[in-house]
């Protein structure tokens, strides 16, 4: 009789278990876009520029990015890194739809020890 109450018992429990993930859908977290082999980039620059020397230590840099493709995309992304030193200090992606360009500029206060994006 014991043997015969957990056979059940597993038995519902299976059941269960198969309707509640039988329900659940998965959508894709990563959408793969193919690099078009057809289009160009007209241009890609980044720009570190020395605004302004406050201190002994202490020094303003405008980091500048741009880039221009010849006809607007469906989707753009642009990634800059930014490395001090062999450290990683600063990284920005930007998303666009249906553009040819992106670009951003930021001002960063560093000093010789320590960088940090404002």
């Amino acid at each position: 009789m014991k043997k015969i109450v957990i056979f059940l018992l597993f038995v519902l429990l299976t059941t269960i278990g198969v309707f509640f993930v039988k329900d659940k859908s998965s959508s894709p977290t990563i959408t793969y876009f193919p690099i078009d082999y057809g289009e160009n980039v007209e241009y890609a620059r980044t720009l570190l520029s020395l605004s302004n020397r406050n201190e002994k230590d202490h020094y303003d840099i405008t980091w500048q990015v741009e880039s221009k493709t010849e006809i607007p995309m469906y989707i753009r992304q642009d990634v800059s890194l930014l490395f001090s030193n062999g450290e990683l200090q600063g990284m920005r992606s930007r998303w666009r739809e249906n553009t040819d360009s992106i670009s951003f500029t930021e001002e960063i206060i560093s000093n010789i020890r320590k960088t940090r994006i404002r």
